[in-house]
């Protein structure tokens, strides 16, 4: 898939948030990049803006990628206000 054009699809709040979308998606058979910037990383920021990761898929699985996040997304929300 390297030659495949990869797009964000989401960004979460921090790296577990991305790691759990990350392993929902694989479980779909999707390939996920997580790219977070540098300085987030380097000095482990956990809140605001440099916490942030976006998550990227190939192209040709945006749309089914999205309704995944959007689903998990919808049932975190189901559970904070249940």
């Amino acid at each position: 898939m390297a030659d495949s054009k990869w797009e964000k699809v989401t960004v979460a709040t921090g790296e577990l948030q991305a790691e759990i979308i990350r392993g929902m998606l694989k479980a779909q058979d999707i390939e996920v990049l997580l790219f977070q910037e540098g300085a987030g990383k380097v000095f482990s920021v956990s809140v605001g803006p440099l916490a942030e990761v976006e998550i990227l898929v190939p192209a040709d699985k945006k749309d089914e990628a999205t309704q995944i996040i959007d689903e998990y997304f919808a049932q975190d929300e189901g559970v904070e206000q249940g």
